[in-house]
């Protein structure tokens, strides 16, 4: 460790490593899709080969075309709602009536001729009525052939649009297979798509992005230098291996903590180590707790209900500490003797992550001169 000043640190974006139970998960989903990618693929071509013969049609041009005889159509009901019939329809109907009166009238005359009644006043009252019975049946049966020649005009409309019905019906019909297969296709090989998209996900909300940290101060390895000869070993706080440090992979031990490793702050968010540390200490303290015990070295500071930070030898039973969500009340403090390795951590922010579940400090200039 060197000694003080500017430090810039260039740190890379960090990127969790997926845990064995999720690469175990990941292979089983990628065996299971090898298995279907047969299928999936066969239900793919199966599809575009379907779609290729769905019938096409130009419905604006079919439209185009009708259009003239709609009109038609179209005339013929505005006809009717003024009480005409269309011509086509009142023609054929005259010649219709025109015709059997002839045939009628002209039997009555040939009988009639051969009586000498042919210019009687019999005959012409005869022929007077016989027009006057014509009329009067063109008049009762108006409404009916007014209703007659709506349905034919209603008739004549349906086959004018029907080709264009049908072309639609079957093009949906034809669509149906593709549209099924692609869907089929789609489905298999949805889990897979989900599943990798969860860990992406999961890998991108643990990993932090890249960063340059630039700090001002000391290095506490320099005072230790400095205070060699009063204080020696004794100025290092720290944990010893072991102790578990809360990070967004789940609880790693302190020793396994490496520089630019991501781990939780004081509100769990990310933080990132600067430096890690490693120093032989010959006494640990021992903190019982109603939730969790905690090892640590003399000096340590661990933080307070009222977000202030007390050293470890001023902690006495009784005394509630941070932990995790909560607080801890002290129930027992001891020290233990003898030579063990201890490790320290500096992180970027406060300072401050989580050991064994405790919310402690890292590594910091002022503490170190003061120990």
């Amino acid at each position: 460790m060197g000694g003080g000043g500017t430090k810039v640190q260039n740190i890379g974006a960090q990127y969790a490593q997926a845990s064995p139970e999720q690469n175990k998960l990941l292979q089983n989903q990628m065996d299971w899709f090898s298995n279907l990618s047969p299928s999936i693929n066969q239900l793919t071509n199966f599809g575009s080969s379907s779609l290729s013969k769905v019938p096409q049609y130009d419905y604006g041009q079919m439209y185009s075309n009708n259009m003239p005889q709609q009109n038609q159509i179209q005339a013929g009901f505005n006809g009717l709602t003024q009480g005409k019939l269309p011509d086509g329809f009142a023609d054929q109907q005259g010649s219709y009536i025109t015709g059997k009166m002839g045939d009628a009238m002209g039997s009555t005359m040939a009988k009639w001729a051969d009586k000498g009644l042919v210019n009687s006043s019999l005959a012409q009252r005869a022929f007077g009525d016989v027009q006057g019975w014509a009329s009067e049946q063109l008049q009762k049966n108006h409404l009916n052939n007014m209703s007659a020649a709506g349905t034919a005009l209603g008739n004549s409309q349906q086959a004018l649009w029907s080709p264009m019905q049908y072309a639609s019906e079957a093009q949906d019909a034809a669509m149906k297979l593709p549209t099924q297969a692609f869907g089929l296709a789609g489905q298999l090989n949805q889990p897979i798509a989900d599943l990798l998209a969860q860990l992406i996900g999961q890998q991108t909300a643990m990993s932090s992005p890249a960063q340059t940290i630039v700090s001002q101060k000391e290095s506490p390895w320099g005072a230790i230098a400095g205070l060699a000869g009063s204080l020696g070993s004794a100025a290092i706080a720290c944990f010893p291996a072991g102790s578990l440090v809360s990070t967004p992979r789940g609880d790693v031990p302190i020793e396994l903590i490496k520089e630019q490793s991501v781990l939780y702050g004081e509100d769990y968010q990310d933080e990132v180590v600067i430096e890690t540390y490693e120093a032989v200490k010959d006494e640990l303290y021992t903190v019982t707790t109603d939730k969790g015990v905690l090892r640590t070295t003399k000096g340590q500071r661990l933080m307070m209900p009222d977000d202030e930070l007390k050293r470890i030898e001023d902690i006495q039973i009784g005394d509630q500490l941070i932990y995790k969500e909560s607080y801890a009340q002290v129930q027992d403090i001891r020290k233990e003797s003898g030579e063990i390795k201890v490790y320290e951590l500096d992180t970027t922010g406060r300072n401050l992550f989580w050991v064994d579940g405790f919310l402690v400090e890292g590594m910091v200039e002022e503490s170190w001169a003061l120990r």
